[in-house]
């Protein structure tokens, strides 16, 4: 599958303000759950992504603690950054290092929006676009400082709609994800014997 920008994928967009709340705050309850272990699938694809770029050769459960031990999102990013640029000065592939970093680019906003949707907090908000009760959201916390502006106003709102894109993106490059550590395993495999051992 080709791998064009992030603006054309549009995959992991920053959340809207939903129109309309759910009637209850159950709905979104069940969805957060949904979301997050969706993500925690993604994010065993991107330790497995760490493991080939790092020693291709074969899986490696010390490669993928390594990876996993890391909690932080940067940090893991930071990971994958570094061993894809070993990996890539070993074994050339500008096709290949273009797909990786643009993996690692909406990787990146994903974990922007898991974070959204792990940190936040399911209430009756109040809606900017709407007057009165418009139902249940999930939006940021009432003290976030980052996530509202100077008047209170929440930067997203979302409901179990919007939470359902995020599972379906997560899916979407989890898939991705997978193609790359075919095509990672491929080009080593292509790759002198020389240059092999060396790595």
């Amino acid at each position: 599958m080709q791998i064009t920008s992030l603006s054309e994928m549009q995959i992991f967009q920053e959340f809207p303000i939903a129109l309309k709340g759910t009637k209850t705050a159950e709905e979104i309850y069940q969805s957060v759950g949904k979301a997050l272990t969706h993500w925690e699938i993604l994010e065993d694809s991107m330790a497995v992504l760490f493991n080939k770029l790092s020693r291709p050769q074969s899986l490696s459960s010390v490669s993928q603690r390594i990876y996993l031990s890391e909690t932080a999102p940067s940090s893991r990013r930071k990971l994958i950054k570094t061993a894809a640029s070993a990996y890539f000065e070993f074994f050339e592939n500008r096709e290949l290092e273009l797909k990786t970093n643009e993996i690692i680019k909406i990787y990146e906003s994903g974990s922007n929006r898991r974070n959204e949707i792990a940190h936040g907090f399911v209430a009756g908000h109040i809606n900017p676009n709407k007057e009165g009760f418009s139902g249940y959201y999930l939006g940021p916390h009432f003290n976030s400082i980052r996530k509202r502006d100077r008047k209170f106003r929440p930067k997203y709102l979302i409901t179990n709609n919007e939470i359902e894109i995020f599972v379906n993106d997560s899916n979407s490059i989890r898939g991705q994800v997978n193609e790359i550590q075919y095509e990672i395993v491929e080009n080593w495999r292509k790759s002198p014997e020389a240059r092999r051992e060396r790595y």
